[in-house]
């Protein structure tokens, strides 16, 4: 029997997720959001950063990488955390026109991506 999972442990998603799952992002590191039942909620890593959040993962997709320092965990989340305090800001002020939000955000998510960890 494979060790549980929680949430805030790192993992790696497989990259065979089979054949209704092809859509998923698969082969990429994660950390886990949330556990219900026997769905996994994930941030998504890419550069070493939460990309995006994910629902519908199943545990044998799942492996446990070695274990990692809680305050990189934190450290993740704050940063993600941050991204989406300024993406809120950019709705808020773009005065309703879709240009003015993408010209904003796309400088926000550059800012995140360059951001050094």
């Amino acid at each position: 029997m494979k060790a549980p999972i929680r949430p805030l442990m790192f993992v790696h998603v497989a990259k065979d997720l089979g054949p209704s799952m092809s859509h998923f992002e698969k082969d990429c590191d994660a950390v886990v959001k949330e556990v219900s039942g026997n769905d996994y909620g994930l941030y998504l890593l890419k550069n070493g950063k939460i990309s995006n959040e994910v629902w519908w993962y199943h545990r044998y997709q799942l492996t446990v990488l070695k274990k990692q320092s809680i305050k990189k965990v934190y450290h993740l989340l704050d940063l993600w955390d941050d991204l989406h305090e300024k993406l809120d800001y950019c709705e808020n002020n773009c005065n309703d026109d879709y240009d003015t939000y993408w010209e904003m955000a796309d400088k926000v998510w550059e800012e995140y991506y360059e951001r050094k960890l």
